[in-house]
């Protein structure tokens, strides 16, 4: 399954071997709530940016219980750590992705643990635990503020 913003699902399909078209699915438009069922049934995220912010999109499929195939990009690499949670491989190595995907395929114990983990990591950036680190750092702002007012 492939879900991207696209104005012609077409154009997608060309990108891939006719024998294999059948078995792809674009998903061109779709609400942030409908994520989690479209992922269901998968297993492995295959996410290699060229060049990538924080990887949010990382996060989610993790957080749904996807084991991520990325690359080494500043955004990934600050969220995962390789064989651990994620393989990740060089940017531009299409090489790298079969490696990468027939490890996965054929080593299922391994598959089962980095989805284990995949979904562990991404629990540290839930919306709520983020609010809370947030405001751990305001609270201890706010002491050091008081601390150095009653020094005065």
């Amino acid at each position: 399954t492939k879900c991207l913003e696209c104005p012609d699902p077409a154009q997608v399909y060309e990108d891939f071997d006719p024998a294999v078209r059948d078995r792809i699915k674009v998903v061109p438009r779709f609400s942030h709530e409908k994520l989690p069922t479209l992922l269901k049934g998968h297993q492995i995220k295959l996410f290699p940016p060229l060049s990538e912010g924080f990887g949010k999109a990382l996060v989610e499929a993790m957080a749904c219980g996807l084991a991520p195939i990325t690359t080494a990009t500043s955004g990934p690499m600050e969220v995962v750590r390789d064989g651990h949670d994620a393989i990740v491989i060089p940017t531009r190595d299409s090489g790298a992705i079969e490696q990468a995907l027939e490890r996965l395929i054929t080593n299922r114990p391994y598959l089962e643990q980095l989805r284990q983990n995949a979904y562990a990591t991404a629990q540290r950036y839930s919306w709520s635990r983020i609010a809370q680190d947030r405001l751990g750092v305001y609270e201890a702002a706010l002491r050091q503020k008081r601390e150095r007012d009653s020094a005065i």
